[in-house]
């Protein structure tokens, strides 16, 4: 299998950004297509989880699941290839709810 490159902002780096403070407890996230996922804080503090706008040097267009999508470095972390996060890869991002 070709291994796909993302590109975008660091989740975290958006939130301290933002002046998220340290005690929200989770994200929560809504598609485009009102698919929603709630993504604990924790899991932005623990790995380098990313909102993605380009993969392999191109900007995502919403039919090939853009504009935005959450990515997981499921490459570098083997903990993230346990089923129990895929369906926080949550693509076609349109809303987050901080809470």
């Amino acid at each position: 299998m070709a291994l796909v490159t993302f590109e975008g902002v660091l989740l975290s780096r958006l939130l301290e950004v933002l002046a998220v403070p340290g005690d929200v407890t989770e994200l929560a996230m809504t598609a485009l297509n009102d698919y929603q996922v709630a993504i604990p804080a924790a899991d932005v503090r623990t790995w380098p989880v990313i909102i993605a706008l380009k993969r392999d040097g191109q900007y995502m267009s919403v039919r090939n699941k853009g504009p935005l999508w959450v990515v997981y470095p499921r490459h570098a972390f083997p903990e993230l290839e346990q089923a129990k996060h895929n369906s926080k890869w949550i693509w076609q991002l349109k809303e987050i709810v901080i809470r």
